[in-house]
């Protein structure tokens, strides 16, 4: 994560992870662009959409025990965070899996619904905007083979959703656009100083060097 008065190019700052231990796992961020508000440039990052997808290597990692992949995909199993409670997380409606949002009826996965973002100032690099949306599931896998248990297959059960939403307002927002436009304009008060410094310093030199001149010919006199 990079925040400052450097320039933002396609490395510097693309991708932002936050890890939170309960979920077992970090979320990755992409950044998908800036936009104007306020007169501040703001950075907007998405939740990485092939965050579950077990094609992708980084996240083969979270495929463990005697799971395949294709088992492991669209979710991530937190049972290890959760003292061994079957709980797995996944994008609500299992956004982006090939397998689970097919195995529930009436579910509609669709980003613009169900996606998550935050929008980051991007000179001071705190949030203005957070809309987060997860799902928790219950894993009904490896239960006791007795009574009507046997009769529960194993699958990935919907539990509940979490749609966090914050907006920065109020004395909030104005500390941020404080902090935005003094960083942001302190840049070319600091370059307009050392300009003047320079130049002071050049002419001290200058003066410096003239008597050193004076007093070398009145020696030679």
């Amino acid at each position: 994560m990079y925040f400052g008065l450097h320039k933002a190019d396609n490395d510097n700052g693309s991708r932002m992870d936050i890890y939170f231990q309960h979920f077992c796992r970090y979320l990755p961020l992409m950044r998908q662009g800036f936009y104007w508000k306020y007169g501040m440039r703001i950075a907007h990052y998405e939740i990485w959409r092939k965050m579950f997808d077990m094609r992708e290597l980084e996240n083969r990692c979270f495929c463990f025990d005697d799971r395949s992949l294709s088992e492991c995909d669209g979710y991530t199993d937190m049972s290890g965070c959760f003292n061994g409670l079957p709980m797995a997380l996944s994008f609500r409606h299992f956004y982006g899996s090939r397998i689970l949002n097919g195995q529930i009826y009436g579910f509609d996965p669709n980003w613009d619904k169900h996606g998550s973002h935050i929008d980051i100032e991007s000179t001071v690099g705190l949030p203005l905007e957070v809309n987060i949306q997860l799902q928790f599931n219950i894993m009904t896998r490896n239960l006791p083979n007795f009574g009507s248990l046997r009769k529960i297959r194993s699958k990935m059960m919907p539990f509940f959703a979490i749609d966090v939403k914050a907006e920065s307002e109020g004395q909030l927002l104005v500390t941020i656009l404080f902090l935005s436009f003094l960083v942001n304009y302190l840049k070319y008060l600091l370059a307009i100083g050392a300009l003047k410094l320079k130049k002071k310093i050049q002419v001290q030199v200058e003066r410096s060097h003239k008597n050193n001149l004076k007093t070398t010919q009145w020696g030679n006199n």
